[in-house]
């Protein structure tokens, strides 16, 4: 997630690596928000695969606090 700067631009500085999650690869929706003081991202997933019986794709979710 590259975060922009007052002058409209981007750069590696100014990122962050989100970190995957196993089998909950689908992000359905994300906002940047302050939940603990500094920048944070949430994110909302669910599975991208099919790993047997009850974990098809698009069922369970997880939520990624980054």
């Amino acid at each position: 997630m590259y975060w922009g700067s007052t002058t409209g631009s981007y750069n590696s500085s100014l990122r962050t690596i989100v970190p995957a999650v196993t089998s909950f690869g689908a992000v359905l929706d994300f906002e940047a928000e302050d939940v603990d003081g500094d920048r944070d991202l949430v994110l909302n997933r669910t599975r991208d695969d099919d790993d047997g019986p009850g974990s098809g794709f698009y069922e369970g979710r997880r939520t990624q606090l980054v």
